[in-house]
């Protein structure tokens, strides 16, 4: 191998070690459920309990290595009630923008809510293994 190649490998090798990229696609954290949020910030702290009054209840996550078109499901469930169990609510799905790491949604019921244990899981469309999720309950 001659200077030139040499020069010309270790070069690319740090170009690429200095871009920031990953391997493994995006990923989901940071799951979070309160009674306001911020569109941008989203929850400022995470509640696990809520009353049967609570006219909405916010759900948030960040998206990590995500670029612009990664779509993302968010999926309300009753997980258990008096009178139900893993019940489907809502299902909504997402698609980020350029530079978006955060998703927040909210859940508004029609009626009020059942006393039970719920949950709301983010989803990586098209990579099912990379789901976060959050329980609460309502009392």
């Amino acid at each position: 191998m001659n200077a030139k190649t040499f020069v010309a490998i270790i070069g690319a090798a740090s170009v690429l070690a200095a871009c920031e990229f990953n391997l493994w696609g995006p990923s989901i954290s940071d799951v979070s459920v309160c009674e306001k949020a911020n569109p941008l910030e989203g929850c400022e702290k995470s509640q696990n309990t809520f009353k049967t009054t609570t006219p909405r209840i916010f759900a948030t996550a960040n998206l990590d290595n995500a670029v612009e078109g990664t779509k993302v499901k968010v999926l309300w469930r009753l997980n258990q009630s008096a009178t139900a169990k893993n019940v489907p609510i809502y299902e909504r799905e997402f698609t980020t923008k350029l530079d978006q790491n955060q998703i927040t949604t909210a859940l508004a019921p029609a009626k009020a809510w059942q006393p039970g244990t719920y949950e709301v899981s983010f989803v990586i469309v098209g990579d099912e293994s990379k789901r976060e999720s959050e329980k609460f309950q309502i009392k």
